[in-house]
């Protein structure tokens, strides 16, 4: 019985996270935890804990059976889930102390932010702070942060869990009632941080051709589509149906190849920067010599060219490099595809983007960060371009964020405010037959998401 709640409590935390998005779980998941693992011995405890990890780990990460392939997926869930079994080693040893819910709640937030920066950077997804997205519990974050809101949420969990092995009372439900509405309190006072200036923002997405979860499938593609997206942008800014954006963001690895010596993709990118007249910040990634690549955010100005970049600092083990290569260099599966490592970067100050309306210089100081998108629910439009997606989300300050649907003429549609949660069409190309990536690509992202 014991192992099924453990089981029950990780599926539980699942059903949190994308695609469900049932937030409300992130408190049933640790609670099952803390009942199923309560009262064993410590080699139990740590085997119901493990099988709670299993039971999370393997079914949150499993679109990774077909990303980056069913031995990364293997390999990656059975690595978190052992910190689960961990922390259920600790459970016996921490029940015995006074105030236990706050102890073991203390013990699964280090938890979180230990496997989220180690080994080899770490994997944060599963956090529970990262499950309260979109929800009243939101605006804690500014306050406490995700490791704060993280064991805040534990503690909630543990405290409901101790009410329940106490059957109640009182004394035992008032503690989880008086945080659960301390939780709340941002929700009607939040921080609110002092705004000096604003700025347009068009954030291109130019979908990947192909099946989707390979951008090496058709690379050259990728960096096609948000080249005509951008100029599509800019005939519908010259037309009046968009605003002028001030800058315009693309994401990680929309060139495969490097864009300063590769001319069929430089001459797309000038295109597309010409076109919009703005800064366009390139996600692209460029050589540092035959072993070696970068992963960089470079600003292209339509005046002076590529000027300021951000290189990726937290380059994903397995998925961009192979950490020890000169001990073991593995030659199989989708490993043999990492032919370059990807190199970290070093630079601290935030990335400067010139060339704006108000002669000001903004400063984009980390990557966006966007839960999964959920499967849209709106009718598809017909478009005069059904080989592609032709998404452009402008974000302007104080305002919902809308997407511009250069296929769909003038029509705008409001997606969400602030906060808001934005679902996307998606179309594809009709598959075409791969071309084999030269040396000078750096491998396919696999669980990597932005500029890190």
């Amino acid at each position: 019985m014991r192992l099924l709640l453990a089981i029950a409590g990780g599926l539980a935390l699942t059903a949190a996270y994308e695609p469900l998005t049932l937030a409300p779980l992130v408190l049933v998941g640790p609670a099952c935890f803390a009942l199923a693992t309560h009262g064993l011995s410590v080699p139990r405890a740590g085997l119901v804990g493990l099988a709670f990890g299993v039971a999370f780990y393997f079914t949150h990460i499993y679109w990774m059976r077909t990303a980056p392939g069913q031995d990364a997926w293997l390999a990656l869930s059975t690595a978190e889930a052992l910190f689960y079994g961990a922390v259920g080693l600790c459970v016996p040893l921490l029940t015995r102390l006074p105030a236990w819910p706050v102890w073991l709640a203390a013990t699964w937030a280090a938890m979180e932010g230990i496997r989220s920066t180690w080994p080899f950077s770490g994997m944060p997804w599963g956090r529970l702070s990262f499950a309260v997205a979109d929800t009243p519990l939101a605006p804690a974050l500014a306050y406490v942060g995700m490791t704060g809101l993280s064991f805040l949420l534990a503690l909630l969990s543990f405290l409901l869990a101790r009410a329940v092995l106490d059957r109640g009372g009182l004394v035992r439900i008032a503690p989880p009632v008086v945080l659960a509405a301390l939780l709340l309190v941002p929700a009607v006072a939040p921080y609110e941080l002092a705004e000096d200036g604003s700025a347009v923002v068009a954030a291109v997405q130019g979908d990947v051709p192909g099946p989707g979860d390979d951008i090496l499938w058709d690379h050259r593609g990728v960096t096609r589509n948000h080249v005509e997206a951008t100029t599509g942008l800019a005939d519908d800014v010259a037309a009046g149906r968009a605003p002028q954006p001030d800058f315009v963001l693309w994401p990680e690895n929309t060139t495969a190849v490097d864009p300063f010596s590769d001319a069929d993709v430089n001459g797309g990118i000038r295109e597309a920067v010409d076109a919009i007249g703005v800064p366009v910040v390139v996600g692209g990634l460029v050589d540092d010599g035959p072993d070696h690549v970068l992963n960089q955010g470079i600003v292209w100005d339509p005046v002076s060219g590529p000027g300021d970049r951000y290189t990726k600092k937290h380059p994903v083990a397995y998925g961009e490099y192979i950490p020890y290569r000169r001990y073991w260099d593995p030659g199989f599966g989708d490993l043999a595809q990492i032919r370059r490592d990807m190199k970290a970067g070093t630079r601290e100050e935030p990335l400067r983007v010139a060339g704006d309306r108000g002669g000001r210089r903004h400063l984009l100081r980390r990557r966006l960060r966007r839960r999964p998108a959920r499967p849209s629910r709106a009718r598809r439009r017909p478009a005069d371009r059904a080989d592609q997606q032709r998404d452009v989300h402008l974000h302007r300050p104080g305002r919902p964020a809308v997407r511009h649907d250069p296929a769909a003429g003038d029509r705008v549609r409001a997606l969400a405010g602030r906060g808001g949660h934005q679902r996307r069409l998606r179309r594809r190309r009709p598959p075409t037959a791969p071309s084999w990536p030269p040396r000078s690509l750096a491998p396919p992202r696999c669980w990597s998401s932005g500029w890190a």
